[in-house]
Parts: structure tokens; sequence; C-alpha cells
């Protein structure tokens, strides 16, 4: 009787888990689908190589991609570069990585286009995404020396976003610890420190993940702790930094930064600088482009300003063009540009930033990426900023 009881509660438990699969498998309830992510011991996570995903976030309809057999969202690429090609690597978080839109609609496919409609037959413009969600300058870094040299690019393009590129910089910020950080010593040495992969979330994490490869339900259970844990690291966060009138990356826009932000600021810098230089050495031009912040709107630069008079919204766009002037390395800021089209045509640039609904994450971050006049503005800018680049190679 006891082992029959077993069985069907057995049974019974089979029959549920495999109900519930077939439904968030079918309906994609609460964004459920299967996840596009595999460990990695030394970057945190990649993403799997050659499969086919799906998303449905900020947009209003669902965006299906894929990825190609290096393990990139982008389209198949040859090893060897073909003749006649101008290649662009384009390094970036989840503003490059563009899940949001169709990826014949993002930048990169956008610039791409433009450049080669203006060039003529005589020169192919390739350009390469290199973005994931979350990459700050750490991982960037790495990518550049371990895969992006070996498709030996003519141009990369690094996107710098002050919010996640800054605060996830430090264990002491971040919202999420799974992932590599640089210890800067006094004598300027760098030390890569991967001691994520020994915690037991990262174990668990890499058996977890065939399962998460094959079941959408065990996919929406793991995201859905991490979302969990990223909310209380906000909180500890928030606490820790009470006395700041405008808390994180905000702060280095005041007079009053906070020390531990201006520190992993000046880091973010450091390894800019060592990409630059990088590219310098191996003849290979280098554009920084500074990703916007909320404060290029009106109203948001108010908020900001009543909660800190000494706030200063274009911060980042003048230091980051000074401090590229300084490291010889060409500089697109688009926090000048955003603000002038949104005063000369009022154009939505960023999902869910219009005026009847405007919300922001605890540290100051949009809570939409680049819509689809985003893309085509920044399309339309990069492939300026690589012609006027390419003009003096």
């Amino acid at each position: 009787t006891m082992m029959r009881n077993i069985l069907m509660s057995l049974i019974v438990l089979f029959l549920v888990l495999g109900g519930l699969e077939l439904f968030f498998r079918t309906t994609h309830f609460l964004g459920a689908r299967i996840s596009w992510s595999t460990p990695d011991p030394v970057l945190g996570w990649r993403f799997t190589p050659s499969q086919k995903f799906w998303t449905f976030e900020e947009n209003n309809h669902p965006i299906v991609w894929t990825t190609n057999r290096f393990g990139w969202k982008d389209k198949e690429w040859s090893q060897t570069k073909p003749e006649n090609t101008y290649r662009i690597a384009v390094l970036g978080d989840s503003y490059v990585e563009a899940v949001h839109v169709e990826p014949d609609k993002n930048f990169l496919a956008l610039a791409e286009k433009k450049l080669n409609s203006q060039t003529g037959h005589s020169t192919k413009f390739e350009v390469m995404n290199f973005g994931r969600s979350a990459f700050t300058q750490t991982e960037e870094w790495l990518v550049l020396q371990s895969e992006v040299s070996s498709f030996r690019p003519d141009a990369v393009v690094l996107f710098f976003f002050p919010v996640n590129d800054i605060s996830d910089m430090s264990p002491e910020t971040t919202l999420d610890p799974l992932r590599p950080y640089f210890n800067l010593y006094a004598d300027g040495s760098l030390e890569l420190d991967t001691s994520f992969q020994n915690s037991w979330e990262f174990k668990l994490k890499s058996i977890l993940t065939p399962f998460k490869h094959h079941s959408a339900l065990i996919s929406f259970l793991t995201e859905r702790y991490t979302i969990f844990r990223a909310s209380r690291l906000i909180k500890q966060h928030s606490s820790s930094e009470s006395s700041a009138a405008l808390p994180g990356y905000l702060s280095l826009a005041t007079q009053h930064p906070t020390p531990s932000y201006k520190k992993n600021y000046q880091l973010n810098k450091l390894l800019i600088q060592k990409m630059a230089a990088w590219c310098r050495e191996n003849h290979i031009s280098f554009i920084l482009v500074g990703i916007d912040t909320p404060a290029y709107l009106p109203q948001v630069e108010a908020q900001y300003l009543s909660a800190d008079k000494t706030f200063d919204s274009d911060f980042f766009e003048k230091d980051l063009k000074i401090f590229s002037r300084n490291s010889d390395i060409e500089f697109l800021g688009l926090q000048s540009l955003f603000r002038k089209v949104w005063r000369k045509e009022r154009l939505k640039l960023h999902w869910g930033t219009g005026d009847d609904k405007i919300k922001y994450w605890e540290f100051g971050a949009h809570t939409g990426h680049w819509n689809y006049q985003g893309h085509q503005i920044v399309g339309h800018a990069l492939a300026k900023e690589i012609l006027k680049t390419h003009s003096k190679d």
C-alpha cells in the first residue's frame, strides 16, 4: 500500500510538472521561455551557440532571434575576413545585444545597411555584434583579447552605459555577483578575480543548465530567483547609500560622489584605455560611444535637480569627451543627440519612457531599452562615425 501511494504520488507529481511545462512552453506566461544562457567559468555566462530563442520584453510583440555558431546574437560569420571587407566589432551590454527589436531592425543592422548603401561595391562593411546583457568593461576587455581578435576587425566600437557598467565593476555594488572582476592595485596592476565559479550558486547553475535548455518551467523558476536576488541587493545598496541624495552612478554627476562608484568609474576608464591601446598596437581603429542616460528628458533632469542641485545631466558625456580627447580615442556621445531629437521632434526613443509612464530602476536607468526610433537614431549616428573613422584609415 505504501509503495502504491508513493507511485501514485510520483505519477501525480509528474503529471503536474508536465502540465506546467506544457503551459509555460505554449503560453509563455509571464515571459517564460527556454533559457539562452550557458555558464562560463570566466565570463559568468554566455549565449548557447546555434540556437533560436524567443523574447517578449518591452516590445508589444514577441521577438524571435538566433545565435551563430560562435555563440553571439548575430548572423553567421566567417572566421576569415572576406576580401575587400571592413569589419567593425561592436562591444556592449543589453543595448548592443538588442533582443527587444527584430534582428534586421537593430542599430547594428541599420548601420551596416546604411554604410553599404553609401559606399558602392568597392568596400563591404560588416558590423559584428559582440554585445551581451550585463557586460562591463571587464568582460569586454576579456572578449576583445580572446575572441574578437581572431576575426581581425578593422575597427572596434565600445558602447558604455554608465548605469550598470559602473555598478557591476565591483562585488560591493553589483546586482549580479556571478561575474568576473578586476582588482586594481596601488601600482596600477590588475588581477582577474573569477572566484565566483567556486560559489554554490554557480555550481548549481551549471548543474541546472542542461535542464534549462529543455524546460521553460525550470528556466522560469531560475530567472525568478535571479530577480529576487537582485531585488535584495538593491535594498542592501540603497540602505548603505542612504546619505546620498542621488544613489549609485547618479552621485558621480554631482559634487557628492559615492566613493565606491567613483572608484569603479576610474577602473572603467582604465580598462577602456587598455582596450584602446590594444587596438592601436594591432592597427585597429577604436571608437567609444557614450549611451544616453534618462536625464536627457527635461522632467527627469528636474527630478534629479530637486534631489541634488549640483546634478549635471551631461556629466558623463562631457567627462568621457575630455577623457577620450586626453586618451586619443574617438568619441560619440548619445546624450546630447537624444536631447536634441527630443526637443525637436518629441520622439519617444525608449520603450516605456513617454510622458504618460516614466519609471526608473532604483539606480536611475530607463525602464526600457531603445525602441525602433531609438535604434534608427543610433544606427545613423554610428554609420556616420564609422565612415569618418574609415576615411582616416
